[in-house]
């Protein structure tokens, strides 16, 4: 295996001892068989069509690891497809960190390395999501099916866009923001000439025009609502995971030590509701 970068010593050495498990398990063997197939399907789809969603995942019963072996396991083949559109290799080596980020929020809340984000990490290792700067961008279609209405802005079911998504851990600067979408209306074109984007759209707590009642007007996720056309498309678990630390964290009674969780918490009493919207933005 090749170890992704930022990747921490404790989360390589899980996966490491979940490729020697896998290697002397014949019904973990059978199980990477199939999976293997599905992630060189999705990756081999890259060159025909880079809007296809991407292969699924059963679940391994062990923490996700051998899951996540199965997907590090495959790097070589993706460097492989993204070097046939002669994309920089420091893109993937910038998306990447992303999979140490969600093994320590794992490691966090149970104590041990693992991931319950097979789903979402497939999108690194099949070429379906890509950081750029701040952001990452995922392309898409816009689909009902991912509790997106029929139409928003202009943009209707079936378009081509860059899916927005963000990154924890880091300060939502309106600036390296701004800059990430400028990167990406270069590094589609270029990279994925043969499809027409029209529009960025983003599916995230911080959308809630909620917000804008509860925090002050140079907040940066106020500032990050400027320029989207929102509508709610959720209920408020997001929220709770990202600010509380878990989908089912009462916000009246987790503890509130930053100014964020301080503000919603007070809000929530004050009987506000909150939900996950979806919004589009001009290229």
């Amino acid at each position: 295996m090749i170890r992704p970068p930022g990747l921490p010593d404790g989360a390589w050495q899980a996966l490491v001892q979940a490729e020697q498990s896998l290697e002397q398990d014949a019904g973990l063997q059978a199980y990477a068989k199939v999976h293997r197939e599905r992630i060189e399907c999705s990756i081999g789809l890259l060159a025909s069509d880079p809007l296809t969603q991407p292969c699924w995942f059963d679940g391994d019963g062990h923490n996700g690891l051998i899951d996540l072996v199965l997907l590090v396991q495959s790097l070589p083949r993706l460097q492989e497809a993204l070097a046939r559109r002669s994309i920089p290799a420091d893109v993937l080596n910038q998306t990447l960190p992303d999979v140490g980020l969600w093994m320590t929020k794992f490691h966090r809340q149970h104590g041990v390395w693992g991931t319950a984000e097979q789903p979402w990490l497939v999108n690194h290792f099949t070429g379906r999501l890509f950081r750029l700067g701040r952001l990452q961008f995922e392309p898409v279609r816009w689909l009902e099916a991912l509790g997106w209405p029929k139409a928003l802005g202009g943009v209707k079911a079936g378009d081509p866009v860059f899916s927005v998504h963000i990154t924890e851990g880091e300060r939502l600067d309106p600036e390296a923001c701004r800059e990430s979408y400028a990167l990406a209306t270069e590094f589609f074109p270029r990279y994925f000439p043969e499809v027409d984007f029209v529009a960025f759209a983003c599916h995230s707590w911080l959308l809630d025009a909620a917000l804008t009642r509860v925090l002050p007007p140079e907040s940066n996720i106020v500032r990050f609502q400027a320029g989207y056309l929102t509508q709610p498309a959720g209920d408020d678990s997001q929220l709770r995971e990202r600010v509380f630390g878990d989908r089912l964290a009462d916000p009246l009674t987790s503890p509130a030590h930053t100014s964020l969780q301080k503000r919603l918490q007070e809000a929530y009493r004050r009987g506000v509701e909150f939900h996950e919207s979806v919004g589009v933005r001009a290229l």
